[in-house]
């Protein structure tokens, strides 16, 4: 009968393969998962991450534009002088919103906004009316002495939650505890590596899943973009759907292509291990 220790090896060799398996699997299918929620965490549940991301945005031209079209429009109506200098003003808005003075009411904006987020309001939307001493120290001095002192424009409606559930619901799970999912995957792998025998294999798998994974998640950015896209609004508000779109996008876009590198760098150590291993049944044959 052979020594102890080598009978309860062999009877666990499955075990431990099977577990390897297991374990190898859930990294796999946990890597996009784990993408997503490192991404949701960093920029769409912490305030000051959302309001930085809100500034990138509002920092393309094309989403001013968009603005300063929207409130000229409001302001048509209530605001003597304004109808018929459409054109002129709207330069004059859009420049104001880049200024420098209109960043503190733009930030408690997007704060605002990010709540409505967090809350899972919907629709989304941008209360402007804090940008507007700011906007009127822009207008012209005969435009601006005529804004009422109580002048109120309705919020800009920036998503639907019927046009992205996505967003909604991946904010209200991930409020928390968006790090559980990279740290399962990453618990996996490692458990992954202790169980199995063949640990280089182990690396090969997970690094191959996670370069084709990152690969599918960045395939996925433009397909995105048309199925979120209104057709039917103006040209300039198709214009800031697509810079803002890419704005917030570009993060995430970053982060995948750095997970597609640690995926290569793992399937490397994969190779180096698996030569190791080589090496050494070799050199155990000779004695």
């Amino acid at each position: 009968m052979p020594p102890d220790g080598r009978r309860v090896d062999t009877l666990t060799a499955p075990m431990r393969s099977t577990l390897a398996s297991i374990l190898t699997l859930a990294a796999i299918l946990l890597v996009p998962f784990a993408d997503l929620a490192v991404w949701v965490q960093r920029e769409l549940v912490g305030t000051t991450s959302f309001v930085r991301l809100g500034e990138q945005t509002i920092d393309r031209a094309e989403v001013r534009d968009a603005l300063s079209e929207r409130l000229v429009s409001d302001l048509s109506g209530p605001v003597p002088g304004v109808a018929g200098r459409e054109q002129a003003l709207q330069p004059v808005i859009s420049a104001a919103l880049a200024s420098p003075a209109a960043r503190p009411a733009l930030d408690t904006v997007l704060a605002n906004t990010h709540d409505q987020l967090r809350n899972g309001h919907d629709p989304l939307q941008l209360d402007v009316n804090p940008v507007l001493p700011a906007v009127r120290a822009q207008l012209p001095a005969s435009v601006a002495a005529r804004l009422p002192p109580g002048l109120a424009i309705a919020p800009v409606t920036v998503l639907r939650r019927q046009d992205a559930p996505v967003v909604w619901e991946a904010v209200q799970v991930m409020q928390g505890s968006a790090l559980v999912v990279p740290l399962l995957a990453l618990a996996a792998f490692v458990g992954a590596l202790l169980a199995a025998r063949r640990r280089g294999t182990v690396c090969v798998a997970v690094g191959v899943a996670t370069i084709l994974s990152s690969l599918g998640l960045l395939a996925l950015v433009k397909p995105g973009r048309s199925l979120l896209e209104q057709q039917h609004g103006t040209p300039a508000q198709r214009a800031a759907f697509h810079a803002g779109y890419d704005a917030v996008t570009r993060s995430f876009v970053q982060q995948t292509v750095v997970f597609a590198v640690l995926g290569g760098l793992i399937v490397l150590i994969g190779f180096v291990v698996i030569w190791q291993e080589g090496r050494n049944v070799r050199s155990t044959a000779w004695t």
